[in-house]
Order: C-alpha cells, then sequence, then structure tokens
C-alpha cells in the first residue's frame, strides 16, 4: 500500500488515476489547484470533485481517499508571460507543498497530450526543489504515459463518468454544464468520439460543420452519423450536455 498524491482536475485522465489507486488498495490524497482563468470551469471543476468523492467515500469505505481544494488561487488573466504551458509551474509549486508522508506523486498525462515531450522537463523542475528541501521529495511518476483516453475510459463507472469534465470555456444554468464546443479540449473529445461515452444523453441537436466531420475517423463517423458520407444535414441528435446532482448544504 502506498500513499498517492494525485494532481486533479475532475478530468477523466486523473479521475482514473484517483479510481485506479484506490482499486489497488493505495490511500489517495487528491489536490486541485485553482487557477482562475475561468470562474465558471473552476466551479464546474469544484463541484464534480466534490460529487466524486462521495462516490469514492462510497465505494471504499476502508481505504483513505482525501479531497484537498488548495486554498491557493492563482489569476492567469491579463498576465505577460512566454511561458510553453502556463500551468506546471503552479502544478509544481502547489504539489512541492503537500508531499508530507507521501509514497508517490501522480500526474495523469496521457498520450497525444500536448505536455506528453515534455516529461523529463517536468520531473527535472520538481526535482530540482529537492535541494531546497528539509525532506526527499517522493518520486514524480505519470502512469498514463503509454495510455490512450480510450485505454481506460470503459473501466470507470458510470457514476464517476457523468462527473467528469473536460471544457476549457463552460456554461452552466441551473446546475447544467454545457461545453462550448470550440475549445481545443471539446474539439479533442469530439474527433475522438468520446461525447458518448461521458456526456449524460440528451435530446439536444449539435450541428456539426463540414471541416469538424472531415476529420473524424471512419469509424466515428459510422458510428454517430450511420455513414462515412457526409450526411445531407450535418445535424445529429447527441448527448452535449449533462447535469451534475450537486450536493445540498444541508447534507
Amino acid at each position: 500500500m502506498k500513499n498517492v498524491l494525485i494532481l486533479s482536475s475532475s478530468g477523466l485522465d486523473s479521475t482514473y488515476l484517483v479510481y485506479d489507486n484506490l482499486k489497488k488498495g493505495n490511500r489517495v490524497t487528491s489536490i486541485y489547484v485553482e487557477v482562475t482563468n475561468n470562474s465558471c470551469k473552476v466551479e464546474v471543476e469544484k463541484k464534480a470533485l466534490v460529487n466524486q468523492e462521495l462516490f469514492f467515500q462510497k465505494n471504499f469505505p476502508n481505504l483513505d481517499y482525501y479531497l484537498k481544494l488548495d486554498n491557493t488561487s492563482v489569476s492567469l488573466r491579463d498576465v505577460d508571460y512566454d511561458l510553453i504551458f502556463t500551468q506546471i509551474p503552479i502544478w509544481v509549486f502547489a504539489v512541492i507543498f503537500n508531499t508530507r508522508n507521501i509514497d508517490e506523486v501522480q500526474i495523469g498525462y496521457v498520450m497525444n497530450d500536448d505536455a506528453i515531450s515534455y516529461l523529463q522537463d517536468i520531473k527535472d523542475i520538481y526535482n530540482q526543489f529537492s535541494s531546497i528541501s528539509t525532506r526527499e521529495l517522493p518520486e514524480l511518476t505519470f502512469p498514463l504515459a503509454k495510455l490512450k483516453k480510450h485505454d481506460f475510459i470503459s473501466k470507470l463507472p458510470k457514476e464517476l463518468l457523468e462527473n467528469v469534465t473536460f471544457c476549457e470555456w463552460p456554461s452552466v444554468v441551473e446546475g447544467i454544464m454545457k461545453p462550448c464546443g470550440d475549445c481545443p479540449a471539446c474539439r479533442r473529445y469530439k474527433n475522438e468520439g468520446l461525447y458518448n461515452k461521458i456526456i449524460k444523453e440528451s435530446h439536444q441537436v449539435y450541428t456539426i460543420n463540414s471541416k469538424d466531420f472531415a476529420v473524424l475517423s471512419d469509424e466515428i463517423k459510422t458510428e454517430n452519423y450511420g455513414s462515412i458520407n457526409p450526411p445531407e444535414q450535418l445535424q445529429v441528435i447527441t448527448p452535449y450536455q449533462y447535469k451534475l446532482e450537486f450536493p445540498s448544504d444541508n447534507n
């Protein structure tokens, strides 16, 4: 049994990491760092994480799971920066201050992520803090680096999938999270055919343009549109929103 610290965002990758570690019998501390470049995104992610915590406590009652919503709030608005990945230094810095009694730190990067070519660089940045630390830092690992999302999405229970977030610019109306459909994350999930696996079924019509349709694989075209040829009207009734069942303040 290990004490594992996981950098969590309520996204698919970190959610699976937590679930997989608990199934293996490890103790898990899940840390969320609030980056206030989008307040709506922060709200959705935090509430999704709280729902995930309820699931983990219910389904793994004999294991330790601790969710920490880090009080450190960092704003990236109107900041002049020249970093390739603006959030990585913030995440690493937050992790450093939460490693006491931790055996291993895990971050859920998967194949095709933008940062996948920089994993050793991230390790090097993390390990540089050892020289000014009073204790040895736990190992930083990337357990999903050789996997794709399709390799593990089917292993997550439906209740967890309903509380996985991905959109970078969502809107929330009366507890309904609606993906924007245009951010890089939304486009990636469309192109990889992950919408139907994550989002609860609704009857909202999503209109796809010919450019988006052209980049889909033949398998996804057939699954979602019934043909590899563009339909006469590029519309399909498809899952495109889901409801986060937020716990009431009285619970």
